[in-house]
This record gives structure tokens, sequence and C-alpha cells, in this order.
């Protein structure tokens, strides 16, 4: 067994050892919550665990984090000890720039590189992204209008503006870190990197193909379910990444 983490949240009921562990990284200013109906459509035989950052659910009490290579440091000494079994990382939306990340800083501690890495919604490290910038210079009330219509956000949260004002700083503070982001040229990831989307995101396999070039094969896009993200559809999720996984041996 591996120990105990505040970073992480195993969501899957069976107890049995996966053959993959997939890990979770979830957009801005959620929590691993969003994962929870995605846990119950995976096979046994994938365990998940949900990356849980301080300032949300059970690390509410905890001040957000504003410097993103601490993060990214502690996040990937996190994972490092379940890095003995084979890992997939998945990240939804700006998850996914920080699931890259956490990819790199493994290796860098000597770690494998995960069996896959599966980004969706948010485009390839290389380019430059400057709509967390564009959001943190929002008065509050435009602030909610932009993120509720990007989507992503709780309803729960969206329809009740006391919850609003007291969830706004974990917010606020995962664009921080979107926007202090600087690419810096790395090595390829020695994993296949594969971008998912729903049917309405027309850059969808432009996104693809900025993402192979950072990993070790060609452009890899699938579309997944009907919504406008990914995670709209946690069925027709679960079953994709089942597929992609299913074969992947170490």
């Amino acid at each position: 067994m591996t120990a105990y983490s505040p970073w992480l949240v195993h969501l899957t009921e069976s107890s049995a050892e996966p053959a993959i562990r997939l890990f979770a990284f979830p957009n801005a200013g959620a929590g691993p919550n969003v994962f929870v109906e995605l846990a119950r459509h995976l096979p046994a035989r994938l365990g998940l665990w949900a990356v849980a950052l301080p300032g949300r659910e059970a690390r509410f009490g905890e001040s957000a984090r504003a410097d993103l290579a601490g993060l990214t440091a502690d996040l990937a000494g996190a994972l490092l000890p379940h890095s003995i079994h084979p890992y997939a990382l998945f990240g939804d939306c700006s998850g996914a720039l920080l699931a890259y990340l956490v990819a790199h800083r493994i290796r860098e501690l000597g770690g494998p590189a995960p069996v896959r890495l599966v980004v969706s919604d948010y485009p390839p490290p290389d380019r430059k992204n400057r709509v967390p910038g564009k959001l943190l210079a929002l008065g509050s009330r435009e602030f909610w209008q932009r993120l509720i219509a990007q989507g992503g956000v709780p309803p729960e949260i969206a329809a009740v503006q006391d919850l609003r004002e007291v969830f706004e700083p974990a917010f606020r503070a995962d664009y921080r870190l979107l926007a202090q982001y600087e690419h810096r040229p790395l090595p390829r990831l020695d994993t296949a990197i594969t971008s998912l989307s729903g049917p309405k995101n027309s850059n969808a396999r432009r996104y693809a193909a900025g993402w192979a070039v950072h990993g070790s094969r060609g452009p890899h896009h699938e579309e997944v379910g009907n919504g406008d993200r990914v995670t709209d559809s946690p069925v027709a999720l679960g079953a994709c990444l089942a597929h992609l996984l299913g074969d992947l041996e170490r």
C-alpha cells in the first residue's frame, strides 16, 4: 500500500491492486469531486485517484497555492511512490498543463514516464494562452460570467452568489498559476499523448497535433461524448479511458 497523501483522493471503491493507476487533474478551481461520477464508469482494472489542491473541498481551510514550480514539485513528490506501478495521467482543461509539468518533474526525480498522458480541451504547453490573464483582469461579476459561459463551474456554485464569493479565491489562484506559466523547451516525454475533446471544439485536431510533439508518437485525438467538455459525459469518458489504457503493459 502507498502511504496516505493529502494531495490525492482515491475514488475507486475496489481495494484490489489495479493494473494501471490513473491520476486525474481537475480544471481550474475544481476539486476531486468532479471525478466521482467518472470513477463509477471505469473498469476495476483502472484505479482512479483525483488530485486535491489546497483551498477546495477537504482542503478548503488551506491557502490556495500561488507558486507553480513549488506546486508541481509537491504533486510530483506525492505521485512518485505510485510510479513503481504502471500509471497514467489525465488532465482536464487547465489540469492538462499541470499533468504535463508533473510528468516532467517525476522524470527529473528519477521516476518513469506515465504509460499515457491524456489531456482534454486545452492548448499544448508551447502555445501562448492569454485567457488566464484576461480573466484575472475582470471584476467579480464579469469573472463569474466568463467562467460559467466556459463551463466547468459546478452548478451549485454557479447558482448561488454567496458560494461564488467563498470559492472565488481558489479560482483566481488557479488562474494566477496559469498566467505565470512560461514555456521552456523540455525533452519529449517517453509516452504517447492523447488529446480529447467534445464534438463542438473546433480547435481539437490542431491541439492534438500540438500536444503530440511533446510525446513519443504522432497526433492522437478522440472525440468524447456530446457535451461542450469531455467531463460532461462521464460514461463516454470512462469508456474512452478504459479503451486507451486497456492494452498498455509495462
